[in-house]
């Protein structure tokens, strides 16, 4: 199962992750993935968010929201300090209807550029000046804006939220969002992981952040991909001449 929200506004179905230092976005650089399902049997809002924590586009507190935007079919990211709105932009390719599409938003803190994968392509938009750690207020929302009165639900299934602080390869987040792979596959500077199985099982596996279900609904999970899975090989090193090395799978790949 996987977190379903209706988008009607009445219940205002999602998944709340109760604020901590956990949900800080360091200057040194951070990923945040999810997978979802927009379903065209309950329609889509106008801005439909999945991720969201902190107001956007206020230019005087730290936010990060993820979206979709009905009139574009794209995901938008919007990303603001205590100073300024830093990015705000949308994926150059459209979401899939009616089927799961897997998400990265990644800041890299070189460059100073935020990212965004969907499905294996990236967009990218510059920030001014490199960014500071973003601790935005309250708690953040899954299936739904933190700010207004309605109408900002997702419409559809959300499932694996995830975040870790430091930023993936532009390779790795294209590789990971082209085939709906776990968390799991990536270990390292990994911090909270929700995978939202059910009503019983809606907690973040590492055991960091608390989360609290609010109005939410369940629905089928993504068909992702696991460490277990022995249908799963990344490609190995080519062996030495004359040595032979089999197939084998592997998952540190990132």
């Amino acid at each position: 199962m996987a977190l379903r929200c209706l988008g009607t506004g009445g219940s205002r179905e999602r998944l709340d992750l109760v604020d901590s230092s956990a949900l800080d976005l360091p200057d040194s650089g951070w990923t945040v993935f999810l997978m979802f399902y927009p379903d065209s049997t309950v329609g889509v809002n106008t801005f439909a968010y999945m991720y969201a924590h902190g107001e956007p586009l206020t230019g005087s507190a730290p936010a990060l929201n993820i979206l979709l935007v009905q009139s574009t079919s794209k995901l938008r990211v919007i990303v603001d300090s205590i100073f300024t709105t830093e990015v705000d932009f949308s994926t150059s390719n459209t979401i899939n209807v009616d089927a799961w599409n897997s998400a990265i938003v990644r800041y890299d803190s070189g460059p100073r550029v935020i990212y965004a994968h969907l499905n294996g392509v990236q967009t990218s938009q510059s920030t001014a000046f490199a960014l500071n750690t973003l601790t935005p207020s309250g708690n953040a929302r899954i299936g739904d804006a933190t700010h207004g009165t309605g109408g900002r639900e997702m419409n559809g299934r959300i499932a694996h939220p995830s975040k870790w602080d430091r930023t993936f390869s532009s390779g790795d987040a294209n590789h990971f969002t082209s085939f709906l792979i776990s968390p799991h596959f990536a270990q390292t500077d990994h911090i909270w992981h929700v995978p939202i199985w059910n009503a019983s099982f809606n907690f973040d596996v590492l055991n960091v952040i608390s989360t609290s279900p609010v109005g939410a609904l369940y629905g089928n999970h993504a068909p992702a991909v696991y460490p277990a899975d022995p249908m799963y090989n990344v490609p190995t090193p080519v062996p030495e001449s004359g040595g032979f090395q089999p197939e084998s799978v592997r998952w540190t790949l990132a």
